[in-house]
């Protein structure tokens, strides 16, 4: 079969035609000559039938009056056939009566129990049938004789369907390669044409068939197809051109942010250093104005009470200030100082966020537990700030009257990501505040209520955003808030973030109050 199918088309329908043909030829020529072999074998048989029943009826009165010579006479009639090859008639007790013989053949006496049978074997044919007069069984007669007509018969048959069969095959082959063009050339040229486009990639050649037949409908549809193809190839072409034009200009503006980007790098680099450098110059002319205030409060006493004042309202601002800075400084360091990612027992961290905040834990008589935390990639300095800032803040903002209660757990929440969760039962949050709360300098309630810069949330996002995770909030007002971090297991690369915060952002800390 796989032969045959690497075949040409135009052979493939030549061999398929004379195998049709030569099969129909084989299964007619079989069917008449079993046919007429059958007819002629009963014909045989039907002449032996009536040539038996001839010779036993003219037997009878010599079988009645036992008359052995005038039934050898009898039978020396069928010498006149030479297909009897023997011959016997037998009396009523089943005894030889007469025999014939024609040639040197000696048959011997048919062992067949029977009045009359019939038995083709061995190329000959024996019959033996019962002789009646007035109903009355008086002998039988046996008749052998040889096929050699049949056989002649047959071989002048066969050599006839057999010339027949050549001849007529030999009509199938040219009518074959006669009739295969009438398929196979619209198929071959449709093929070529496929070749041609395939190898050109020229879309406007086209087929041309006018019959309205399965072939023409063919042509038909391959046309169509080309043409869609021809017009889909325009537009891609089109197409190509505008995105050729979009991604070169995607390039320039890759390039435009590369350079960019290299800049802010620079920049933030700079600002870097800048913080750095800021804060300790910044921090020591604070040194000194804390330090004179207090001076000249101890040694000016008689100072009157506005003076006195003045001093504090000056030292506090002056603290508030260094507070500011120091955060900020943090929050710079949380890109420009980090370190390396490692697998850290979070447990561990906690216990000694837990240890940093002692004092005012015990203080607060705050109750808080935690369930078994992960283990993850983290850089350890880092988390150990979040619980501090997260925790510290729960403390702070607990209701007057009630000892802040904080659970903190943790769950895998899939896709390699843990949550970890920070439960207050303290003063909560209005909803519209939420997001609010993280961006750098925000506080929603007075200096004077609560202490603080606007800085430990904005730390806490930045720290879960180096890690590749976030952080969230939700709090019903009076009835406490609940922080939700992500963290992934395994750390994949450390995200490129701002290490300042934005001009909006500095433009905040001028809001000193003096």
């Amino acid at each position: 079969m796989k032969l045959f199918g690497a075949l040409p088309v135009k052979l493939k329908l030549i061999i398929l035609l004379l195998f049709i043909s030569f099969a129909t030829l084989v299964i007619s020529s079989a069917f008449f000559i079993y046919n007429d072999l059958r007819g002629f074998k009963e014909n045989l048989l039907k002449n032996l039938t009536v040539l038996a029943g001839t010779v036993g009826a003219s037997s009878r009165a010599a079988i009645y009056f036992n008359d052995q010579e005038r039934a050898t006479e009898i039978l020396s009639s069928l010498k006149e056939d030479s297909q009897i090859q023997y011959a016997a008639i037998y009396n009523s007790k089943g005894d030889i009566f007469v025999t014939y013989e024609n040639g040197d053949i000696s048959l011997q006496k048919p062992q067949v129990k029977k009045d009359t049978f019939h038995i083709i074997k061995n190329g000959i044919i024996e019959l033996k049938q019962p002789i009646f007069l007035k109903d009355k069984r008086i002998g039988e007669i046996y008749l052998s004789a040889d096929l050699r007509e049949y056989n002649i018969y047959v071989n002048n048959y066969l050599f006839m369907v057999g010339m027949i069969l050549f001849s007529t095959f030999g009509v199938a082959i040219i009518l074959s390669f006669v009739l295969q063009k009438f398929l196979s050339k619209p198929i071959q040229t449709l093929a070529k044409t496929v070749k041609a486009i395939s190898n050109s990639s020229d879309y406007s050649i086209r087929v041309d068939y006018q019959n309205k037949d399965e072939i023409g409908d063919l042509y038909y549809g391959f046309n169509q197809m080309i043409s869609q193809i021809e017009k889909r190839e325009i537009e891609l072409t089109v197409k190509n051109s505008f995105l050729k034009k979009e991604i070169e200009q995607r390039n320039r503006a890759e390039d435009s942010l590369k350079t960019y980007a290299k800049e802010l790098k620079r920049s933030n680099q700079e600002l870097q250093e800048f913080a750095a450098i800021a804060s300790h110059d910044l921090q020591e002319p604070l040194r000194k104005i804390i330090t004179f205030g207090d001076r000249i409060a101890k040694e000016f006493p008689e100072t009157n009470e506005r003076g006195n004042d003045y001093i504090e309202r000056m030292q506090k601002a002056s603290e508030r200030m260094k507070k500011f800075i120091n955060d900020l400084l943090e929050y710079s360091k949380i890109e420009s100082k980090a370190n390396p990612f490692k697998r850290e027992d979070l447990n561990n961290i906690f216990s000694d966020a837990m240890e940093s905040l002692e004092f005012q834990i015990t203080e607060s008589q705050a109750q808080i537990s935690c369930d078994s935390l992960p283990t993850l990639e983290v850089d350890s300095f880092q988390i150990h700030q979040l619980f501090q800032n997260l925790i510290g803040n729960a403390i702070k903002y607990k209701k007057e009257n009630d000892p802040p209660v904080i659970q903190i757990n943790a769950c895998s929440i899939g896709n390699g990501l843990w949550e970890i969760v920070v439960k207050d039962n303290g003063i909560g949050i209005d909803s519209e505040y939420l997001e609010r709360i993280f961006k750098p300098f925000e506080r929603l309630h007075g200096k004077n209520e609560y202490e603080g810069s606007g800085m430990g949330l904005t730390i806490c996002r930045k720290i879960a955003n180096r890690h590749g995770g976030n952080i969230s909030a939700s709090s019903v007002p009076q009835k406490g808030s609940t922080f939700r971090i992500t963290l992934p297991e395994i750390q994949k690369r450390e995200k490129e973030s701002s290490i300042f915060p934005s001009e909006k952002c500095l433009e905040n800390m001028t809001g000193f109050d003096t």
